[in-house]
């Protein structure tokens, strides 16, 4: 008989998530179940979560591991882990397990406190190549930080068919009965063993579809314009004011320097005399006209 280890890189020991698909998570170093790493997953009102698909095949049952804690004194988140079984084209067709750690149930990690779960699987159904392991924190207002460790899916190997039975020998003679011996002391009643952890609350449903937004009223017609208002008679203009007197003429600026006269001309020759013509009739003389009063 052997077990299979379907889970990739459970532990988280290459310091890194892939194969695991992560969402508000990272790897840490500071605290571990087993060797240097473990995820660690943001409290808070947030969803944040690890998954990863593993091959399995139909019939088979498996057994699940994991290891939580939260971190500090703050309450610890709900906590959700599902394994969910699909075709090859991703076709849900049924679940595998499913936990729930409620609220406040996570040990401190800072006090070397883990809570360790360990389950068996529902069989695979007819149809199946994958399975979908999903560890997903809850959203809760103030509460801690969890680190998740040592996550394992294990398919068990190697168990043969139970064989025929074989034919009833005879019986043998009745032996002699043997003389009673004496009846042990009672043993103490054996210690009750720690009551498990309660399943965590199931997931919260789907929220509904959001209604259809009802029809935008028509926009109602727009009022009259109202009548505009008279224009104001014009004011009475304002008297003209009294002209100023005119200012004083200004001094008269000096007089230019007299260009110097130029030179005169060259005196052009006199032309010739013209003829005398010929004198004219002397006209009669008039009467000699009345002498004047003598002056005083």
């Amino acid at each position: 008989m052997s077990f299979n280890e379907l889970i990739v890189n459970g532990g988280l020991e290459t310091g890194t998530f892939p194969p695991w698909t992560a969402s508000d998570a990272s790897v840490t170093f500071e605290y571990s179940h087993s060797g240097f790493f473990a995820a660690r997953l943001t409290g808070g009102n947030i969803n944040a979560f690890i998954f990863q698909y593993v091959p399995v095949d139909p019939g088979k049952k498996f057994e699940f591991l994991i290891s939580l804690a939260k971190i500090g004194a703050l309450p610890g988140p709900p906590v959700s882990i599902s394994i969910s079984y699909y075709d090859s084209a991703f076709n849900f067709l049924g679940i595998g397990l499913i936990l729930n750690v409620p609220t406040d149930r996570l040990p401190n990690v800072n006090e070397n406190n883990w809570l360790e779960i360990y389950q068996i699987t529902d069989s695979v159904p007819s149809g199946t190549t994958q399975a979908l392991v999903n560890i997903n924190k809850l959203p809760q207002a103030v509460s801690a930080d969890i680190v998740v460790d040592d996550i394992s899916l294990l398919e068990v190997e190697g168990v043969g068919a139970t064989g025929s039975t074989g034919p009833q020998g005879a019986t043998g003679p009745t032996g002699a009965t043997g003389v009673q011996g004496v009846t042990g002391v009672t043993g103490a009643t054996g210690v009750q063993g720690v009551t498990g952890v309660t399943g965590p609350t199931g997931a919260t449903g789907v929220q509904g579809v959001t209604g259809v937004t009802g029809v935008t009223g028509p926009t109602g017609a727009t009022g009259a314009q109202g009548v505009t208002g008279p224009t104001g008679a014009t004011g009475v203009q304002g008297v003209t004011g009294v002209t100023g007197p005119t200012g004083a003429t200004g001094a008269q600026g000096v007089t230019g320097v007299t260009g110097a006269t130029g030179v005169q001309g060259v005196t052009g020759v006199t032309g010739p005399t013209g003829a005398t013509g010929a004198q004219g009739v002397t006209g009669v003389t008039g009467p000699t006209g009345a002498t004047g009063v003598q002056g005083v």
